[in-house]
C-alpha cells in the first residue's frame, strides 16, 4: 500500500474489518470502524484519506454522516448495477438453498435507481437510527452475517 501510494495512487479507506453489515451498526459503531480504517491508512501513508466505499457497496443516512463529519470529501458506495445485484442476489439465494449462510448484506433493488453522476443524498429523517434485521424494506433472503 505505501509503495502504490508513493506511486501516485489514491488510497481510500474501505472500512477496518469489511463488516458487510457496517450500516447495520449503531452510529457509534460505525464512527469507530471509519475511524480505525482511516488510522491504519494514515500509519502506513501518512496521508488521510479522502474517500470512502462502503463494503458491499452499501451506504445509510448514518454511514454517509459520519463520512461528512470526519471531513471525507466523496463516497462511492453506491453502485447501481443490475447485472452486479442480480448475481449477488443469485448466489446468496443459492447459497441459502444449500444452507450456507452468507455474510454478504444484499441491498434493497433501490440502490438500481441512484444516480450515476455525483450528487448529495436527502436529507435523512431519522440519521441516527441504522438499519435493522426487522425493517420491513429489506428483503428476507438477507443475512446478518
Amino acid at each position: 500500500m505505501a509503495s502504490a501510494h508513493r506511486a501516485g495512487a489514491e488510497i481510500g479507506n474501505h472500512s477496518c474489518h469489511h463488516d458487510y453489515a457496517l450500516t447495520r451498526r449503531t452510529r457509534e459503531q460505525i464512527h469507530l470502524e471509519v475511524a480505525e480504517g482511516e488510522r491504519a491508512i494514515q500509519e502506513i501513508t501518512s496521508s488521510r484519506p479522502a474517500g470512502f466505499r462502503a463494503p458491499g457497496y452499501t451506504l445509510n443516512a448514518p454511514l454517509y454522516q459520519v463520512l461528512a463529519d470526519r471531513g471525507y470529501r466523496y463516497d462511492s458506495s453506491v453502485f447501481p448495477a443490475v447485472p452486479y445485484w442480480a448475481a449477488k442476489a443469485a448466489v446468496m439465494g443459492g447459497m441459502r438453498l444449500f444452507g450456507r449462510r452468507s455474510r454478504a448484506v444484499l441491498d434493497t433493488p433501490r440502490v438500481l435507481f441512484a444516480p450515476r453522476e455525483p450528487s448529495q443524498p436527502d436529507e435523512p429523517s431519522q440519521p441516527d437510527e441504522p438499519s435493522r434485521p426487522d425493517d420491513p424494506s429489506r428483503p428476507d433472503d438477507q443475512d446478518d452475517g
